[in-house]
């Protein structure tokens, strides 16, 4: 398997910087529930529909943690413990997991998964000196990956539709150091040292055999830590003081639109679905999980905990009909994983209500009738009830 050609012509889609407003904004309920809080350290978290995993260390030894969230009720976080391996960095998609691996009796990290339907453990990546940093999304799987232990960072990719025998391909072999993928509907962003400053560029996979690649932004400062889910693509940019979150949307890039900068304190770890962008915050004085809907521009705290939370990630749970954010928590003196549920006006998909939206939330159902009789309830000074 040999090296892409360098950059050159392909797709060029020029993505300009959006920087999300940290205001305050209207928030409605969010639950926040524990999800793993075993001896050691869990963290790393990554999510997808209803499965998380995360990275668990204990004694010198890092596992795979993993559990299936279908109810907030009944929450049984197992731990897949292997005393000859460590186990990092796990990726979700849909009831995949796959993550870097080392053997205590080798020297280089390898990709491995396990589908989580069928029980089964399989190889993703093992050909080079380190495959790392994982990203998957259906069949496509990419890493950051080095040849020898002095080459620098590219990146590869493989389709596991045959588990028995992934297809290994590069997405980006140039000079200099190609790491951090991310990838969504074969659209795969990722960080690029190739100009001398951290820059992100992005590739499309739809033809294996004519990749395509394109610079999401490329401008004054440095820009780190991309992750791209449907058409949004979102990422740490120093353009503005402090790091701040910036963003745009792949398939309609708009001119830039600077809602509010970061020159007061860092925010770090951005993740994103559908229209709900998540990150760490330290405007508190500690990390703390914030929010921002770009549909409806608006803003909202998820914890609020004097400890760290870091590390966020986000998806949409099908069985719990609402949007799930994990991360790990330093609450009790060690790390370990949370997650909040939301499904109020925070996360709505249209930017003003519809009639009869009593709720705000983008959608109308029993939750507006409910709301209706609770307020008629407040008035006539009964309070509500259970159904």
């Amino acid at each position: 398997m040999g090296k892409p050609r360098e950059r050159s012509g392909g797709l060029v889609v020029f993505l300009l910087v959006l920087v999300l407003v940290m205001g305050a904004g209207a928030a409605g309920a969010i639950e926040i529930f524990p999800i793993a809080r075993e001896s050691g350290h869990q963290q790393y978290p990554a999510v997808d529909n209803t499965l998380v995993a995360w990275q668990h260390d204990q004694g010198g030894d890092s596992d795979l943690g993993i559990v299936e969230i279908s109810s907030l009720n009944s929450i049984a976080p197992m731990t897949f413990e292997d005393s000859f391996s460590d186990a990092q960095r796990p990726a979700v998609s849909g009831g995949v997991v796959v993550w870097q691996s080392k053997s205590f009796m080798q020297d280089d990290w390898d990709v491995v998964g396990f589908d989580y339907t069928t029980e089964t453990f399989f190889t993703v990546m093992s050909t080079y000196q380190d495959e790392r940093r994982p990203a998957i999304c259906g069949t496509l799987v990419v890493a950051e990956a080095r040849t020898t232990a002095q080459a620098d960072c590219d990146v590869l990719g493989a389709d596991i539709s045959r588990r028995s025998e992934p297809q290994l391909f590069w997405v980006d072999a140039s000079a200099a150091d190609q790491c951090r993928p991310d990838i969504s509907d074969g659209f795969v962003v990722y960080e690029d040292a190739y100009s001398g400053t951290q820059q992100l560029y992005g590739a499309d996979l739809t033809d294996l055999d004519d990749i395509a690649w394109f610079p999401i932004f490329t401008g004054a400062g440095s820009r780190r830590h991309p992750a791209i889910a449907g058409r949004w693509v979102v990422w740490e940019d120093d353009a503005f003081g402090k790091w701040a979150i910036a963003g745009d949307n792949v398939f309609h890039p708009r001119l830039p639109d600077v809602l509010q900068s970061s020159d007061a304190h860092d925010c770090l770890h951005a993740d994103v679905y559908n229209n709900v962008v998540v990150w760490q915050d330290y405007r508190n004085g500690n990390w703390d999980i914030y929010g921002y809907n770009p549909t409806t521009k608006t803003s909202f705290q998820i914890t609020s905990n004097n400890r760290d939370q870091t590390h966020p990630a986000i998806t949409f749970n099908p069985d719990l009909n609402g949007y799930v954010v994990v991360w790990q928590d330093y609450r009790k003196g060690n790390w370990d994983i949370y997650g909040a549920y939301l499904d109020g006006p925070e996360v709505a998909g249209c930017a003003s209500p519809l009639p009869s939206d009593v709720n705000a939330d983008s959608v109308v159902d029993e939750k507006d009738l409910d709301q209706v009789e609770a307020d008629q309830g407040k008035r006539n000074g009964i309070p509500p009830t259970e159904n």
